[in-house]
């Protein structure tokens, strides 16, 4: 019999309501745990005692920092995980934060070890303070080992970082497949909240045909390329639009001024953050998901949107090519066309039912090779 790999895992957060990525950890975590011994830091959790978290994830030993700011927080951080490793725990694996993939670095020097961060985007296309990019650069000298989404954005961390190629690895991204299939009850209701004129609908009383809803759920910032919806929109040539917009950030302000006039006809609609397993429904009432992002590493969203058989058109930014199916390459166009991303649009609302069931055929075979249970597999492997 062979003995559990033990691995301390290290979050900057936990939150049961997360919107963001995040809330897929907890899936992943849980099925890691049958499978290794898992020593879970958490930097800052909302609303969930050491306790009760321990037992919803099933993992070994968990830690809930107190501290929440400061070098305070940095200080037990450090200790923390000195405590970790003389528990026997010589694996880290630290999802995102800087600090701690520093402390873990310099506690595996001390007292051995090794130190796997993942990180996953395009950060060096953007212009931060010296101390941020001090401080990212450092984290990647002194870890073991980075882990990310896709081979490009492994060239592209080792070729800006100076990093040895081999000393990065590759996981991608991960989705339970079975927990993003729409309920068509739910899904009628909430076309019902929202004013959406459904399929069923008599044309001849309604006076006009069903709406078709397109749906963008990411943080409204330019990185995301919020700005670019109130263009886009007005670029679709297809009638009975509406928009509706899950996430907030800095964009809305502007998106909510321009687009003052469709808000008031409820052509778009911002509903604020929606949690994540909240969100398989209203890609289940949507026709086109929209990801006209200018930064990406490996965006879950379209895993979400393909599980739940949701169309999409995206700009090729980041990993977006290699996490989907050459097929659906038509509908991957370059940065900033607004023009093809909304022809692109137009040609997914005008399919009909044969055309859209071979996408989501395609699109359900494609994703299954991201099922949590896969991944995990090759998270596993890391570790000696």
């Amino acid at each position: 019999m062979s003995i559990p790999k033990k691995i301390c895992y290290i979050l900057p957060r936990y939150d049961s309501d997360d919107h963001t990525h995040f809330a897929h950890l907890h899936d992943f975590l849980v099925v890691a745990a049958k499978n290794a011994n898992i020593f879970l830091l958490v930097e800052s959790a909302a609303g969930i005692k050491k306790t009760a978290l321990k037992k919803s994830l099933g993992v070994k030993e968990v830690y809930i920092q107190e501290r929440p700011r400061g070098l305070g927080r940095c200080w037990e951080n450090f200790m923390t995980l000195i405590k970790i490793r003389r528990q026997g725990y010589r694996n880290f694996y630290v999802h995102y934060s800087f600090m701690s993939a520093i402390n873990a670095s310099l506690v595996a020097m001390i007292f051995g070890g090794k130190v796997f961060y993942w990180n996953c985007g395009l950060p060096w296309q953007y212009k931060r303070p010296f101390w941020r990019r001090l401080y990212e650069r450092m984290a990647y000298k002194m870890i073991s080992h980075l882990v990310t989404g896709t081979r490009l954005l492994a060239a592209g961390y080792a070729e800006h970082y100076g990093l040895n190629i081999e000393r990065v690895m590759v996981m991608p991204n991960w989705i339970s497949v079975g927990q993003f299939l729409p309920s068509p009850q739910r899904v009628g209701e909430l076309k019902k909240e929202l004013g959406i004129l459904p399929a069923c609908s008599d044309t001849a009383v309604s006076g006009r045909p069903r709406d078709k809803v397109l749906l963008f759920a990411h943080r409204l910032s330019p990185r995301k390329g919020a700005y670019w919806l109130s263009a886009v929109l007005g670029e679709v040539k297809h009638p009975n639009i509406k928009l509706i917009i899950i996430g907030d950030g800095p964009e809305r302000l502007n998106l909510e001024k321009e687009l003052a006039q469709e808000i008031s006809e409820n052509r778009v609609i911002f509903l604020g953050w929606i949690p994540n397993r909240e969100m398989v429904d209203y890609y289940g009432l949507a026709d086109v998901f929209l990801m006209p992002s200018e930064e990406e590493g490996f965006p879950r969203v379209l895993l979400e949107a393909m599980a739940a058989g949701l169309p999409f058109v995206a700009y090729d930014v980041g990993g977006v090519k290699e996490i989907t199916p050459s097929a659906f390459s038509s509908n991957i166009l370059p940065a900033g066309d607004i023009k093809q991303f909304a022809s692109a649009v137009d040609k997914i609302l005008s399919w009909d039912k044969y055309e859209l069931t071979k996408w989501q055929t395609v699109a359900a075979l494609w994703v299954s090779r991201f099922e949590t249970k896969k991944v995990v597999k090759k998270f596993l492997s890391f570790f000696s």
